[in-house]
Formats: structure tokens, C-alpha cells, sequence
């Protein structure tokens, strides 16, 4: 029979043998990396991994798709082509500019849209103007009127012969020297002649 030493080591033994059991488990299966794929060199003198040559030419991103740099030329868009629609936004923004002044501002929003003009009809608006300026002499009571385009009508678009007549319904707003105001609604038929390939404005008319 064992003495009660001898059952003791045993005892201890036989739980020092299962604690390296359960180390050696948890070190194989948790603790010890996957070992990497062993490399070779062919005959070519290229890199071969598990029966495939590595490709190392090129940058390829994260996801190993290679990637595909191309430069963009702006040179190669096509030139957008001016149409009745370019011209419909043209004259909104026209009329809201020349439908819209006041006696205190000298009238300068017809000198601003100059460059959107024909030359005669530049002199028509400078003579409109003085004519302006006369009817109210006095700026020391206001006198204001604000245009806004509502809706807009294509009458001709005609890009061969470069002319093209957009009618305007607007809404205006009117501010007398009293300080009354009055609001209504008012037409703008502007006619456009393209000159060096451009579309400007070379007449008004409220209805």
C-alpha cells in the first residue's frame, strides 16, 4: 500500500501534468501565431508563394485591387452648346436688374448691365436715364421700384441668324416719394441679338 506521502506526490503530480496540458492547448491554439507562407525563388528569379508568383510591380491599395491612376483633361469636355434654356436665365436675371432702381442710386443698375448690351441699345438706356433723372430732380425723397421674375416665355430662339425674343412676367413693387406701395405685375419683352458670340440685350419693352 502507498503511504499517505506517496499518494500526496502523486496527487500533486498528477495536477502539475494537467495545468502544462492546459498550457500547452491555450499556447497552440490561442497564444502561438499563424506561421507565414514559406517563400521560394524559381528559376526566374521571382518570389513564388504556395505555387503563385508574387507580383511586386505596381502599388496596389488595402484591398489588394490595383490601382488605376488617370489624369483628367479638361481639354477633352465637350464645349457646352448656348440654347433657348441658357437664354430663359439670361433674361430672368436681366429684367430683375434693369426692372429694379432707385432716384438715390443715381439709377446705376441700367450702367451696370451695359456689358450685357448692344451698343445701341447702350445709348437708348443713357438718354432713359437723364429722362429719369429729370422727372425726379429732388433725391431727398425716395423714390424705389424692385423686380422679380416670376415665370418666362421663349417667343425665338434662333441660333443661325443669332436673334432670340423672351418675354418676362415680373412682379414689381413700387415705393412712391408719399412711401405708399403698390405691388403689381408688369411684362418684359427683351430682344437679343448674339454679337461676337455673345447674346446681348438690344431692346425692352414693358408692356
Amino acid at each position: 500500500m502507498l503511504t499517505q506521502n506517496a499518494r500526496k506526490n502523486i496527487g500533486v503530480g498528477i495536477i502539475v501534468l494537467g495545468l502544462l496540458i492546459i498550457a500547452l492547448i491555450v499556447y497552440f491554439i490561442i497564444i502561438k501565431p499563424q506561421e507565414e507562407p514559406g517563400f521560394e525563388i524559381d528559376e526566374n528569379n521571382q518570389l513564388v508563394q504556395e505555387n503563385e508568383t508574387v507580383n511586386q510591380e505596381g502599388t496596389t491599395t488595402p484591398n489588394n485591387i490595383p490601382r488605376n491612376y488617370q489624369e483628367y483633361d479638361v481639354s477633352r469636355e465637350e464645349e457646352h452648346a448656348f440654347n433657348s434654356l441658357d437664354l430663359g436665365k439670361l433674361a430672368n436675371s436681366f429684367a430683375e436688374r434693369f426692372g429694379s432702381y432707385t432716384n438715390q442710386s443715381q439709377y446705376e443698375n441700367f450702367t451696370d448691365l451695359k456689358m450685357f448690351m448692344t451698343s445701341s441699345f447702350s445709348s437708348w438706356v443713357d438718354d432713359y436715364v437723364e429722362e429719369l433723372k429729370d422727372e425726379s430732380p429732388d433725391n431727398k425723397y425716395f423714390y424705389g421700384i424692385t423686380t422679380t421674375a416670376i415665370t418666362h416665355e421663349i417667343v425665338e430662339f434662333d441660333e443661325q441668324k443669332g436673334e432670340g425674343i423672351i418675354v418676362i412676367n415680373t412682379e414689381r413693387k413700387e415705393t412712391t416719394i408719399n412711401g405708399d406701395n403698390e405691388a403689381f405685375r408688369q411684362e418684359l419683352e427683351l430682344h437679343f441679338e448674339k454679337v461676337n458670340n455673345e447674346w446681348l440685350v438690344d431692346a425692352a419693352y414693358w408692356d
